[in-house]
Order: C-alpha cells, then sequence, then structure tokens
C-alpha cells in the first residue's frame, strides 16, 4: 500500500511540477484532469490492495500463507496495476514534449530539454 501510495505522489509532484512550469491555461486544464486521473488511479488500487481480503481485515496484516491463501485474492491486481502504471508513467513523461517542441528555440537546443526532461524515466 505505502509503494502505491509513493508512486501516486510522485506522479502528483511530478504533475505539480509541470503546473508550475507551464503557465498556459490549456496545458493547465489537461493537467487537472490528470491529477484527478492520478488521484483515481492511487485511490483505486490502495482500495484494491486493502479489500484484497474482503471483510478479513486481519488476514491482510497476518504472516501465515495458509490463512492469506484462505481469504485473500492474491497478487491478481498486480498486472493490471503494472500495466496501468507504466501507461500513466509514459503519457507524464510525454506532457512536457509539445510545449518544447513550440518554444522558439534551436533544434538542438529542443532536443536537449526533451532528453533532460526524459531523465525522469530513469
Amino acid at each position: 500500500m505505502i509503494g502505491i501510495l509513493a508512486i501516486g505522489l510522485i506522479k502528483l509532484s511530478v504533475c505539480f511540477f509541470y503546473w508550475h512550469l507551464f503557465a498556459r491555461v490549456v496545458y493547465r486544464t489537461f493537467l487537472r484532469i490528470w491529477m484527478v486521473i492520478i488521484s483515481l488511479w492511487t485511490v483505486a488500487f490502495i482500495l484494491c490492495a486493502v479489500f484484497q481480503c474482503g471483510s478479513h481485515f486481519e488476514a491482510f496484516f497476518n504472516s501465515n500463507p495458509k490463512i492469506i491463501a484462505q481469504y485473500c485474492v492474491g497478487p491478481q491486481m498486480i498486472p493490471p496495476m503494472a500495466i496501468s502504471d507504466v501507461i500513466t508513467d509514459f503519457i507524464t513523461l510525454l506532457i512536457p514534449v509539445p510545449v518544447i517542441l513550440g518554444m522558439r528555440m534551436s533544434l538542438s537546443t529542443k532536443v536537449f530539454t526533451i532528453l533532460l526532461f526524459m531523465i525522469g524515466a530513469l
């Protein structure tokens, strides 16, 4: 749960960075919508993690594999979470590209600026 929360908060912090960097109204509208999507993604997967054992909350915090296997769904939420995480990461990384391409700079400066933003992919 903490990992999901951390991923969501990191994505939101990058969006707030873009918010302050790109002051144009068009991008802010998109960023508002995108931050709502990221927030809903975070809350949804945290709730999936909490309720993977149904109403048996003690099984979620138990270390006995038999009890976990009996009451909990298991790792079925991991593939959808991983796929949607990669997609949202990719979209978040691509947000500054149209803004940078629209700036009045030389082509090499645009390329290096885009590459600077892509360091976040690491």
